[in-house]
């Protein structure tokens, strides 16, 4: 799958490192990667298929049809899910069930299901969710500042995208697949001071902006967390870094130290992303 998905997203051959990278997270204990890489690498000699083609373009076109502004609501009596499409729709729902988890890419919320048999009788999927200010990362103004701010449905890929040593870094998250289906936001709201990303944004001095409703306030990543597990409010908008200091990342053998906030947070609802 992660070949073909290569496959699909050249229409010539990559460079073997290249292939390589596009395997990353997956495991093999029969032939080896060599052989599986050689075959990566001939099968692009061989002619798209026509019917492939046009699948591809039916799907897209399909899926274009269905883009509109409103809030879907799934439900079998069991368990709801709502697909807002706004990032305001996003924000009042958040705020009026806080019972509910909030689901981006799946990839940490997923396995609560499948793993811990856990059930989620209420979710908020943020996939619709079409806002520029959500979904893309880009440089920003803030406080006279140039910083680069990733909204909170960016995916984890896009990050990657920045290059420098954060791609660098982010390269060793899984694959390609995974890190286009994971959010920023959701790797920072699942509250854990040592997720994937926290480490590294802590060091390179990130802000949050966290919203709640209509109100918005800004604070340090690192006061985000207030205990394993545990966050400061759920986080619906976006995160800042420091522009200059994109470009490097501290390095330590140990994670960065978590402040505790020493006043309770004004809304604290539980949620993951």
């Amino acid at each position: 799958m992660a070949l073909y998905a290569l496959y699909l997203s050249n229409s010539t051959a990559p460079t073997r490192e290249t292939m390589t990278e596009s395997l990353g997270g997956n495991l093999c204990r029969c032939t080896g990667y060599g052989p599986i890489i050689d075959a990566a690498e001939r099968m692009f000699a061989l002619p798209r298929t026509d019917w492939d083609l046009a699948r591809r373009a039916a799907d897209l076109s399909t899926l274009q049809a269905l883009t509109h502004g409103e809030t879907v609501t799934l439900s079998d009596g069991h368990a709801t899910v709502q697909l807002p499409a706004t990032l305001d729709a996003l924000c009042n729902l958040a705020a009026a069930t806080p019972e509910a988890t909030i689901v981006s890419g799946a990839t940490d919320v997923g396995l609560w299901i499948t793993k811990q048999g856990r059930a989620l009788p209420r979710m908020i999927a943020t996939s619709s969710v079409a806002d520029r200010a959500f979904t893309v990362i880009e440089t920003v103004m803030v406080d006279g500042t140039e910083r680069r701010r990733a909204g909170g449905g960016a995916s984890i890929e896009a990050l990657h995208g920045e290059g420098g040593a954060i791609a660098e870094l982010i390269s060793r998250f899984a694959g390609p697949q995974v890190r286009a289906s994971g959010t920023v936001g959701g790797n920072i709201a699942n509250g854990s001071p040592i997720g994937d990303l926290a480490p590294a944004l802590i060091a390179l001095d990130g802000r949050v902006t966290l919203r709640h409703g209509r109100t918005e306030r800004r604070i340090p990543l690192e006061a985000f967390f207030i205990a394993y597990g545990k966050q400061d409010q759920v986080k619906c908008s976006c995160r800042s870094i420091g522009r200059r200091r994109m470009r490097k990342i501290l390095r330590s053998t140990k994670s960065p130290s978590v402040s505790r906030t020493t006043s309770p947070p004004s809304v604290a609802p539980s949620t993951s992303a």
